[in-house]
């Protein structure tokens, strides 16, 4: 890729997807330097098209990116150094207990919740979460990474709904559908 140049968002440095060849001072920082490292990731999380949430010990939220506001409608601003906002009275215990085991270091795959956006109407989400670990090894915390699944949650309701009516047709004798639609039997 000799060279390749490709650029971000609009406004957003260019970056080389080549860098770790250039000289140390031309501008280009290798991969492995540790501000190069750090400048990445944190890109990754700005654009990643999922949300991506830390929360430290105690539940408080250190991290939130653009696509978690979108997803609840919180700004970061109004979220960080706080609480969670999004999770409904009657999920408190669900999400300590899923925050402490995070905190036991365990990774939790594909969890399907409900939590609530800024506008109070409720959200299927799909979540990924994991420990955070800090240079001493102890866990400082736990990241998430989020997508909400509350369309494809109703369309696959609304087919399955759809499939128990077919199937339930299929059973019926065709002489009473007119009564179940309502109808007078022609004849």
């Amino acid at each position: 890729m000799g060279g390749d140049v490709r650029n971000n968002l609009p406004g957003e440095p260019t970056v080389r997807a080549d860098s770790a060849s250039a000289p140390r001072g031309s501008g280009n920082v290798p991969p492995s330097a540790p501000e190069n490292d750090a400048a990445r990731l944190s890109a990754i999380i700005r654009h990643a098209p999922v949300g991506v949430v830390q929360v430290d010990n105690d539940e408080l939220v250190t991290l939130w990116n653009p696509a978690a506001e979108r997803i609840f409608g919180w700004t970061a601003d109004e979220v960080l150094g706080k609480s969670l906002p999004f999770i409904p009275e009657d999920k408190r215990e669900e999400a300590e207990a899923l925050h402490q085991n995070d905190l036991r270091g365990e990774v939790q795959v594909g969890l399907v919740l409900t939590r609530c956006r800024k506008d109070g109407s409720l959200i299927d989400i799909l979540l990924s979460s994991a420990p955070v670990y800090g240079a001493d090894g102890s866990v400082q915390g736990s990241m998430a990474a989020i997508i909400d699944v509350t369309e494809q949650n109703r369309a696959l309701m609304a087919l399955r709904q759809e499939q128990e009516f077919s199937s339930y047709l299929t059973l019926c004798p065709s002489s009473s559908w007119p009564s179940m639609l309502g109808e007078e039997p022609c004849g």
